[in-house]
């Protein structure tokens, strides 16, 4: 399943442990058995984060425990904890899901949550913790980032010398 989901998005949790789901990724969690039907799987994330999968990203996702460089011992513990604390959501009418109590107070989460989506599944954060976080790593992120930038800087020169050899060609947007 090929999904990238992107973007930061504000949400209050409600008096029923409810949140909205945004509608720029509601799309991806639509389950395979029922097109009409809205699943996320919600599971402990790294960090103090909520890890919300569509289900046949979590399934895929589960199929590589045993390829994980763990002694047996340390596969079994990770895998009970990753299914001890998962959870089959759905989204409702109104676009919201029932965050589970032992998975919020994980997450530290009371009334406000920041969800955004990271390529194939949402996290949910606590925006205080989430903060703190990205704070905490900031020199990382800037580090890789330009590491990144130093791999892509030779396709991007490639790509400037191939428009230039052919003037019809557009030039990719960056």
């Amino acid at each position: 399943m090929d999904i990238h989901l992107r973007g930061d998005y504000h949400y209050n949790i409600d008096d029923k442990s409810r949140i909205s789901v945004p509608a720029q990724v509601r799309h991806a969690f639509k389950t395979d058995f029922s097109k009409s039907e809205e699943v996320v799987v919600l599971t402990r994330g790294v960090g103090t984060c909520i890890y919300g999968f569509p289900i046949e990203v979590f399934d895929e996702y589960v199929d590589t425990l045993p390829d994980l460089d763990l002694s047996p011992e340390a596969r079994l513990r990770f895998s009970r904890g990753l299914y001890r604390y998962s959870a089959d959501c759905s989204i409702d009418k109104q676009g919201r899901m029932k965050i589970p109590q032992q998975l919020l107070e994980f997450a530290r989460l009371t009334r406000e949550a920041v969800i955004y989506g990271h390529k194939d599944h949402i996290e949910i954060w606590n925006p205080t913790l989430l903060d703190a976080y990205e704070k905490e790593k900031t020199q990382e992120y800037d580090e890789n980032k330009a590491r990144m930038d130093l791999y892509d800087s030779p396709k991007r020169e490639k790509q400037e010398q191939n428009r230039k050899s052919d003037p019809g060609v557009d030039p990719p947007a960056v």
